[in-house]
């Protein structure tokens, strides 16, 4: 279950740019430890990891892990449930830092680790690492242009 006022609040942060409107969105992507995997955070999450797959995959072989992340995020995104989100899992670990796989993708300072709005527990944190790779500004056009338009599709 997405908390009240969050579509509200993802699209705002949306709406920002630089590293202070990427950590918002990280913030509003990472899921408490019981939401199910086809929560909306969860759906958009995968939203983001499917339109960054091709830039970060680019310069990569088409058989490289991160292709493969970014299909089974598309897969997810079409059919949100328990077996899609796994196999999205285990695509994203096998591409660790790319999407929300086994990893530590915290955003917070180590004393802080595991806290909800770090990206650690949700794997949104890997958003920072695409961002390391490609360039905040880049992350947040693509992000932005993803979930935006869907965002606006959800009543």
């Amino acid at each position: 279950m997405t908390a009240p006022g969050w579509r509200a609040a993802l699209r705002e942060a949306l709406t920002g740019d630089g590293d202070r409107a990427l950590v918002e969105v990280i913030r509003q992507l990472d899921l408490p430890e019981d939401d199910p995997p086809d929560s909306l955070a969860a759906i958009a999450l995968a939203r983001a990891i499917m339109a960054l797959g091709p830039i970060v995959g680019a310069r990569l072989e088409a058989s490289h892990p991160v292709h493969v992340t970014a299909a089974a995020a598309a897969a997810f995104a079409e059919a949100p449930a328990e077996g899609t989100w796994d196999d999205f899992f285990r695509a994203a670990t096998d591409s660790y830092p790319f999407g929300p796989g086994d990893g530590c993708h915290c955003t917070l300072p180590a004393a802080r680790h595991g806290e909800r709005g770090g990206g650690c527990r949700s794997g949104s944190g890997t958003l920072r690492s695409i961002a390391e790779e490609v360039g905040v500004d880049l992350v947040m056009k693509v992000v932005r242009a993803a979930l935006v338009p869907w965002l606006d599709t959800l009543a």
